[in-house]
């Protein structure tokens, strides 16, 4: 982005909310689904975690509390370690959602905002997180071992992490970025290549730059 330093990397001031409920089709008969999934803004609707799901541990159910707390469907697997983070952060409160529609261009995916004490929460806000929230001790160890690891691997490790805080959710420590990319810089000074190397981009082409271009693979 423009005006963007090494030291100063690309971090959102919020996280949008907005969750996606799957899976409805298999848990409403299909002769009742349409006319289910047109009334369920209307219904209460609440977060249960499912660590006994047989496919995936961190599943989140998504129950409907004014039909007898029936199952209607899960969030989607791309947010879930958002939601236990969510779920962490607020342990002494149930979390509710607000269903307000059907997701565009999916007939049956529902999508919904968290409700946290009778508010809509649309928006989380980074400063809102405590410090001691935020995951660090593998962190740590990656940090420690930059200064083994080739340039060239710490640019992909910098794009996939960034990629995973904007576009997964994923809670990526803003001090490992810097410290990453701080730590690319310096390859670059040392190899007095500095003043031709290309200036690394976070936004919203991190997705093309690193699958498309072939910076990420399996061998890695």
């Amino acid at each position: 982005m423009e005006g963007e330093t090494a030291s100063q990397p690309y971090q959102p001031k919020s996280i949008g909310m907005l969750l996606t409920i799957v899976g409805t089709r298999y848990y409403t008969p299909s002769e009742r689904l349409d006319k289910y999934l047109k009334e369920a803004p209307k219904h209460q609707m609440m977060l249960m975690a499912d660590p006994h799901n047989k496919y995936d541990p961190l599943a989140v159910k998504v129950i409907d509390c004014e039909e007898g707390s029936r199952l209607i469907g899960y969030i989607s697997s791309q947010e879930t370690q958002m939601v236990h983070f969510l779920m962490k952060l607020h342990h002494d409160t149930q979390i509710y959602l607000r269903v307000i529609g059907i997701q565009s261009g999916f007939n049956t995916t529902l999508m919904a905002y968290p409700v946290i004490k009778g508010v809509d929460l649309k928006l989380l806000k980074w400063s809102d997180i405590p410090a001691d929230l935020i995951p660090s001790d593998n962190f740590s160890k990656l940090v420690r071992s930059l200064d083994t690891m080739p340039t060239e691997k710490k640019e992909r490790l910098y794009y996939c992490l960034t990629y995973m805080r904007d576009k997964c959710n994923c809670i990526i420590p803003q001090q490992t970025l810097t410290t990453i990319l701080n730590s690319i810089e310096h390859d670059k000074y040392s190899l007095n290549a500095h003043a031709s190397a290309p200036t690394l981009k976070v936004d919203g082409g991190i997705n093309q730059v690193a699958f498309g271009n072939g910076l990420l693979s399996n061998n890695h």
